[in-house]
C-alpha cells in the first residue's frame, strides 16, 4: 500500500520558480513500498513506449548493474530499458545513486534525452543538489512525465504536464 499520494496541478508558483520549472508544471509525489512504486511507474507507461532509467550521481556503474540484472542497456548514453515491474524494482534496489530518473519513450527519444543531459555541464548533479531534475524537466516537450526516485526518502516524484500527471494518478490511486 502507498503511504501517501500528493498531487499538485499545477505546482505552487513559489516551488516552481525555486526549481526553475515553468508555471504549468504539475507533480505527483508517492511514498510507499518500493514494489508498489515500481508498479506505479510501469502502470503509468503508455502502451507503445518503454520505461527507461538513468542514474543521477551513480555509485554503482551501469556495467555493474547490467551484470547483476537482465536488463537492456543503451550503454552509449548510460540508460537502461526496464519493461516490467520486477526489472524496475531491481534497478531501484541495485543501482546505487543519488537519485534515479525514469521516463517513458522509444529508444531514439531515450538516447536524445540522455545525450542532452550528458551534454549539460559535467558533475551538474553535484553542483545543483536538489535541482538534479532540471536537465530532464527542460525536456518535457519530448517526454512527459519524468519520474524521480530517491531511495533515502522512499519517494517517487512524477513531474510533468497536468494531463500526464492526472493520467498517472488515475492509474496509481488503486494502490492507496
Amino acid at each position: 500500500m502507498l503511504t501517501s499520494i500528493r498531487v499538485d496541478c499545477p505546482l505552487e508558483a513559489e516551488e516552481a520558480h525555486a526549481r526553475s520549472f515553468g508555471s504549468d508544471v504539475s507533480r505527483m509525489l508517492l511514498r510507499g513500498d518500493r514494489s508498489l512504486l515500481a508498479a506505479a511507474i510501469r502502470d503509468c507507461c503508455p502502451e507503445k513506449l518503454h520505461v527507461f532509467a538513468q542514474a543521477i550521481g551513480e555509485f554503482v556503474t551501469l556495467d555493474q548493474l547490467a551484470e547483476s540484472t537482465r536488463i537492456i542497456t543503451l550503454g552509449d548514453v548510460g540508460v537502461v530499458r526496464v519493461d516490467d515491474s520486477s526489472q524496475i524494482e531491481a534497478v531501484m534496489s541495485r543501482w546505487d545513486a543519488e537519485a534515479l530518473v525514469f521516463f517513458f519513450a522509444d529508444d531514439n527519444v531515450a538516447r536524445q534525452v540522455a545525450r542532452t543531459v550528458r551534454e549539460s555541464e559535467s558533475a551538474w548533479w553535484k553542483l545543483r543538489k536538489g535541482h538534479y531534475d532540471a536537465p530532464y524537466t527542460h525536456q518535457l516537450t519530448l517526454v512527459d512525465p519524468f519520474c524521480f526516485y530517491s531511495a533515502t526518502r522512499s519517494a517517487l516524484e512524477f513531474v510533468g504536464g497536468k494531463r500526464a500527471i492526472l493520467a498517472c494518478f488515475e492509474r496509481v490511486r488503486q494502490y492507496a
